[in-house]
């Protein structure tokens, strides 16, 4: 089963990415909020982490910056859902390692495929 943390300070962003995404062979696990997403990944490894930008306390890629620290986490696909159109914010996210840039608000089928797009370039 392939397993997503999604991370936003939004609950209703949350619920739409679980509603986009939840199947018999995808789980995702909702946290709200950077503190959040550190605590689960120390609870178990994701297949994928699709993370907010602007939160407060820290941002997503501060929080990205603490998650490619762990070891487990070197390779693993980020996806930075925003609506942050900047382009130099968009280059230092993919310095960090972010793997699509996804603008809100989204289409679950969109997301859908994006993730499927992602998860395949993995394998």
């Amino acid at each position: 089963m392939t397993t997503i943390l999604a991370v936003d300070d939004s609950i209703s962003i949350l619920r739409l990415i679980e509603i986009a995404l939840s199947s018999d062979e995808c789980e995702v696990i909702k946290a709200e909020g950077p503190k959040e997403a550190l605590e689960e990944i120390n609870k178990r490894v994701f297949d994928l982490i699709i993370s907010d930008l602007h939160m407060p306390d820290m941002t997503g890629l501060e929080l990205i910056k603490k998650i490619r620290q762990v070891k487990e986490y070197e390779d693993v696909p980020i996806i930075m859902l925003t609506t942050e159109t900047s382009v130099k914010i968009a280059n230092e996210g993919r310095s960090l390692g972010v793997s699509v840039w996804a603008t809100k608000p989204f289409k679950p089928d969109v997301m859908r495929s994006v993730v499927d797009k992602v998860l395949s370039r993995r394998k």
